[in-house]
C-alpha cells in the first residue's frame, strides 16, 4: 500500500526534475558557449552561468535529499 509520505516524496521528486529541466532549458536558449548574457550589465559569461546552475542544482538536491 502506498503511504501519504511516499506520494508526497514522489511529487517532490517530480517537481525537482521539472525545475532542473527548466533551469537547463534557460541555458539552452543561449546559442553560444562564449557569449555574454544580453541585457546583463555585469557581463557574466555563459560558462559561469552553467557553473552557477550546476552548483545550485547540486547543493539544493543534497540539502533537500533529492539526489
Amino acid at each position: 500500500m502506498t503511504t501519504n509520505r511516499q506520494i508526497v516524496q514522489t511529487l517532490r521528486y517530480m517537481e525537482w526534475e521539472r525545475v532542473r529541466g527548466s533551469l537547463n532549458a534557460i541555458l539552452a536558449s543561449f546559442w553560444g558557449w562564449d557569449i555574454s548574457c544580453p541585457g546583463n550589465d555585469d557581463n557574466v559569461p555563459f560558462k559561469e552561468l552553467v557553473k552557477m546552475v550546476g552548483d545550485f542544482i547540486e547543493k539544493f538536491s543534497e540539502a533537500a535529499a533529492l539526489d
